[in-house]
């Protein structure tokens, strides 16, 4: 492990975006903003990125642990000409809100649907991650027939097992804040040593910059020590499971991931019935959207 974070180029801080800045995702250009919209008693502000025709279906888009809205950046490239894509970064993650307040999942959800509603965001598709799922899931049943579609990636139905998350320990400790803070050491590991397939150098220095912004390292506990409390409403869009591969036994245990599979793309203006048009997705083993 020392030897892996040695080698991984000298990561710069990043400087912060502001709203309105771009950058360009192969053919996409996507657009940083900024929004304050409602949260517990306090207004939350929200990063996010957004790209692709304003016109087209919406697909949104929350990541994991320890990631931020760049984990899905070829997902944009691959979709953005289709897709209008929203890639959020988690309250507590990235450039968003690091502040008290609720963290609970189904808190940080109501959050999230207050956001979307002040975008004007009627209906979507949803694409979750990891420890953006459980997120996902209240967020799912909260909203109802407004979720088109549901890409349940790599989470537990619908609260995280303990036996099956080890890292649990970790960010209910003491030192969780300063095991967090070691940013080369935690990205090295979740992509390299618990992973199968290789990265590229850059998406690394990429994802431990944007997990390195002033206060992730105390916000992100506080997903893990809060009880995960509410039922959840019945949910009737379309769902596909990604059902994640059992964890390593030790560090340097090795698990497979299947292939990737390809995410339904329709045709701008509708398309024929039972016509399919699919890309491969670059960016894990999920699958995904039917029209309905």
């Amino acid at each position: 492990m020392d030897q892996l974070v040695a080698e991984l180029p000298e990561t710069p801080p990043r400087a912060p975006e502001a709203d309105g800045d771009q950058e360009r995702l192969g053919e996409v250009t996507v657009t940083h903003r900024f929004v304050d919209a409602p949260g517990d008693g306090e207004t939350v502000r929200w990063h996010y990125v957004e790209g692709g025709p304003v016109d087209a279906p919406v697909v949104v888009f929350l990541h994991g642990v320890p990631d931020s809205w760049w984990q899905w950046h070829y997902a944009i490239e691959a979709l953005g000409s289709d897709f209008r894509c929203l890639a959020i970064d988690l309250k507590g993650y990235g450039q968003s809100e690091k502040g008290t307040g609720d963290f609970r999942q189904e808190g940080v959800a109501i959050q999230l649907e207050a956001l979307l509603d002040q975008l004007r965001i009627e209906r979507f598709s949803l694409v979750t991650h990891d420890r953006g799922t459980p997120v996902g899931d209240h967020l799912a049943a909260r909203m109802g027939n407004r979720v088109i579609r549901y890409g349940r990636g790599q989470q537990h139905l619908w609260h995280l097992h303990p036996d099956l998350h080890p890292q649990q320990d970790v960010f209910t400790s003491p030192e969780a804040p300063a095991v967090l803070a070691d940013a080369r050491r935690i990205v090295v590991t979740a992509y390299s040593v618990l992973g199968e397939r290789e990265v590229k150098v850059s998406d690394l220095v990429r994802t431990v910059q944007e997990f390195s912004y002033d206060g992730i390292n105390t916000a992100v506990p506080r997903y893990s020590t809060l009880r995960r409390s509410g039922r959840m409403d019945r949910s009737t869009h379309p769902a596909h499971l990604s059902v994640e591969m059992p964890r390593p036994a030790a560090p340097g245990s090795r698990r497979s991931s299947p292939a990737p599979r390809v995410l339904h793309r329709p045709r701008r203006g509708g398309e024929a019935p039972g016509r399919q048009c699919c890309a491969p997705l670059r960016f894990g083993p999920l699958l995904a959207l039917r029209s309905p």
